[in-house]
C-alpha cells in the first residue's frame, strides 16, 4: 500500500521578501574650538543700515558725518546674532561653508586631496544649537555669554558706499573679542567621512578660511579659530 501525502498549498500571502537594514551611517562629533587674538566680525547689519546702503538716506535727511557716525554706533548691539531667549550665537551654516571651503586643501583618509566640495555639502550637517526669533539656525558661544552678551563685543567701524549713489554710509558691525569659545555638533556620514577627516576639515576652516565678516578667506584677519578638543556623541 503506497501512501501519498499531500503537499501544503502555500498562499500569496506567506511568501515574504526577507532582507538586511543596513546600519545607520550618521555619526555625530562635537568639536571644541576656541577664537584667534584678532577675534571675529559678525556680519548681520540691522534693517536701517541695509536700507541706507541700498536706497540711500530719507528723502531730505541732512546729517554730517559725526552725525551719522553717532547715530550709527548707538545701535551696534543690534549687529549680532542672537537667540529668542537673547544669548549670542553665530549662524551655524558658517562652518559647512568653512568646511566646503577647506576640503580641497586637506588629504583625506584616502590619502589624496579632492575637490568635491559638493560631497561636503551632502554628506557633512554641522547641527544648530538653537535658532534665532527669524528661525535662523545658530551655534552658541560657550563662554557663558547670556550673563553679560556684550562682555566680549566691541563695536567695529567702517565706510561702505550706497549701491546707487556712491555716498559713504557709517557701518558697525559686532567685533567679537578673540578667545571666544563655541562647541560645534558636527554629524557626518561615516562610509564617506572618518572622524580624523571631519577634525582636519575644521581645523583647515579655523586656519585658512574663518568665519564672519572680514575673514581669512575674504583677504582679512578676522574669524579664525583653532580646534582645541572632540568627542563622538553619535
Amino acid at each position: 500500500m503506497t501512501i501519498v501525502k499531500k503537499s501544503k498549498k502555500i498562499t500569496k500571502t506567506e511568501i515574504k521578501d526577507s532582507f538586511e537594514v543596513p546600519p545607520d551611517p550618521e555619526k555625530v562629533l562635537e568639536v571644541d574650538i576656541v577664537g584667534c587674538a584678532e577675534g571675529m566680525l559678525q556680519n548681520q547689519l540691522r534693517q536701517e543700515i541695509k536700507k541706507v546702503l541700498q536706497e540711500g538716506a530719507a528723502a531730505g535727511a541732512t546729517e554730517t558725518k559725526i552725525q551719522k557716525t553717532e547715530k550709527a554706533r548707538a545701535n551696534w548691539e543690534g549687529s549680532g546674532h542672537f537667540a529668542k531667549d537673547g544669548t549670542r550665537g553665530h549662524p551655524t551654516e558658517a562652518f559647512l561653508s568653512a568646511m566646503q571651503t577647506a576640503v580641497t586643501m586637506v588629504s583625506l583618509s584616502g590619502g589624496k586631496k579632492t575637490t568635491n566640495k559638493g560631497m561636503v555639502f551632502r554628506c557633512i550637517s554641522p547641527l544648530p544649537g538653537t535658532f534665532s526669533k527669524d528661525g535662523l539656525p545658530l551655534t552658541l558661544f560657550t563662554d557663558n555669554p547670556k550673563v553679560n552678551c556684550h562682555a566680549k563685543a566691541e563695536p567695529a567701524e567702517h565706510w561702505a558706499n550706497n549701491r546707487k549713489l556712491g555716498i559713504p554710509v557709517p557701518v558697525y558691525r559686532t567685533h567679537i573679542l578673540g578667545g571666544w569659545k563655541m562647541t560645534v555638533k558636527i554629524s557626518y556620514d561615516s562610509t564617506v567621512f572618518r572622524p580624523q577627516d571631519v577634525l582636519m576639515l575644521m581645523q583647515k576652516a579655523g586656519t585658512n578660511v574663518g568665519i564672519g565678516s572680514w575673514r581669512k578667506e575674504k583677504g582679512g584677519v578676522f574669524g579664525r579659530f583653532r580646534v582645541v578638543g572632540a568627542r563622538a556623541v553619535g
